[in-house]
């Protein structure tokens, strides 16, 4: 789960980075640093799901 969200964060600093430096390898990049951040992304989802399910019925 940490390193899921820390590959979250360095996602978003490289992203953040390419926005700001801009280039014509930039646009290439970026696509591919989003699709890698929304893989991430749904893994996180993926493997925090079957936790919130368990821990749903405390919280109510």
């Amino acid at each position: 789960m940490v390193f899921v969200t820390l590959s979250l964060v360095a996602n978003l600093v490289v992203a953040l980075t390419a926005i700001l430096v801009k280039g014509s390898f930039t646009r290439v990049y970026l696509v591919s640093v989003s699709v890698q951040f929304l893989f991430t992304l749904t893994m996180f989802i993926v493997l925090s799901w079957p936790n919130f399910i368990y821990q749903a019925p405390r919280c109510i």
